[in-house]
């Protein structure tokens, strides 16, 4: 369902690539050198965004700008994330929280960013430890933690073997949570002035874009290698080249040119490295939508989904606590019915969501060669 839209992102990514480093690197037809794109290790394409997005304009949407002009410091950007959840019912969290957690970058180096959430006591111990700067994307990252957060804090009454969310279902979670943290939200909380206008909007909507669809591919690819791999149909003397043959037929992707023999790409994904699953990444990169979607319909909202903020919605808020109160003591595609009302994963909420941009895509692609 999501291939035909990631192909006509592959599209203007390409094409574009092309004509600002040339079409021997870049061909029309062909796939992307993958030292074009700035991220080797999760395959997202975010990093060439102004590269490939339509110009902004003088004076145009700015989410930093306007956040860094009302928000002091990373913890006065988690009260807001705080704040979220109290308008949908949820209870504050205890003042221990804010006082235990740790939000912005410590002086020691060798204490580590990554953004982790726990309850320590199994009761009201919450903490989460992430190192945050005042910016519109770590203003989305901040809902996201509390996300978890307030997931481990409903499923605590589960048998301790039930104390975890379900196959993919936090990040899912989190990242429906993210999918609300709108211009619309930023205007309703006096974080920002205005929403977008229309080239803007779709500027927003490329750059999420660029970072969850070709991580989509990049998550499917990087299990079906860790899988045959495991069965031991990938040898080790054919662990770099079967990784690019995904690569190329999932992403449209190659190998950057003049690399060693002796490379081991896949060891630059960080989950690889680690020996986990990537499949609950592409589980939660589409679920995230269809959970987002349900909630946005639980709020009354009818409008493009892309806008949809459940921001002051107890009854979106209620939906959000079912699923996470069920922590892992149902089988998934019961919890998946609790929220969503069905038990099938369904992509269709995500190509609703990026409507407008596969429309903005269709007009700019018209004449192009897509596909690889």
């Amino acid at each position: 369902d999501v291939q035909p839209l990631l192909e006509s992102l592959h599209c203007l990514v390409r094409d574009e690539l092309g004509a600002e480093y040339g079409t021997a690197i870049a061909p029309p037809g062909g796939m992307i050198p993958a030292h074009l794109l700035g991220d080797f290790g999760d395959g997202r394409w975010s990093a060439v965004h102004d590269l490939v997005a339509p110009p902004a304009r003088r004076g145009g949407y700015d989410p930093t700008r306007q956040i860094t002009r009302r928000v002091a410091d990373p913890l006065a950007m988690a009260r807001y994330a705080g704040r979220f959840f109290v308008s949908l019912g949820f209870e504050p969290l205890p003042d221990t929280f804010w006082t235990r957690s740790r939000f912005a970058r410590p002086a020691a180096p060798d204490i580590t960013c990554r953004p982790r959430a726990w309850n320590l006591d199994g009761e009201n111990d919450l903490r989460v430890t992430t190192c945050l700067e005042v910016s519109d994307e770590d203003f989305v990252a901040v809902h996201r933690a509390l996300t978890r957060t307030y997931y481990r804090w409903a499923f605590r009454p589960q048998d301790p073997l039930f104390r975890d969310a379900g196959p993919a279902f936090m990040q899912a979670a989190a990242g429906a949570v993210a999918l609300s943290v709108t211009p619309g939200y930023l205007v309703e909380i006096d974080l920002a002035d205005r929403a977008p206008a229309a080239d803007d909007e779709i500027r927003v909507l490329l750059r999420r874009a660029l970072d969850e669809l070709p991580a989509l591919g990049f998550a499917l690819l990087a299990d079906r290698w860790r899988w045959r791999v495991f069965s031991g149909e990938i040898g080790p003397d054919r662990y770099d080249r079967a990784w690019w043959s995904l690569r190329e037929a999932y992403q449209g992707v190659r190998e950057a040119p003049l690399r060693s023999d002796t490379a081991f790409a896949p060891g630059a994904a960080r989950l690889v490295a680690a020996n986990r699953p990537y499949a609950p990444e592409f589980v939660a990169g589409i679920l995230q939508y269809q959970i987002h979607g349900a909630l946005c319909a639980a709020a009354g909202d009818d409008g493009p989904l892309h806008r949809c903020t459940v921001f002051g919605s107890p009854a979106a808020g209620a939906r959000l606590r079912t699923l996470m109160e069920m922590g892992a003591g149902a089988p998934w595609a019961a919890t998946l019915e609790a929220v969503t009302g069905s038990r099938s994963v369904d992509a269709s909420a995500l190509l609703a969501y990026y409507a407008p941009l596969a429309a903005w895509l269709d007009e700019r692609n018209d004449g192009r060669s897509c596909g690889w």
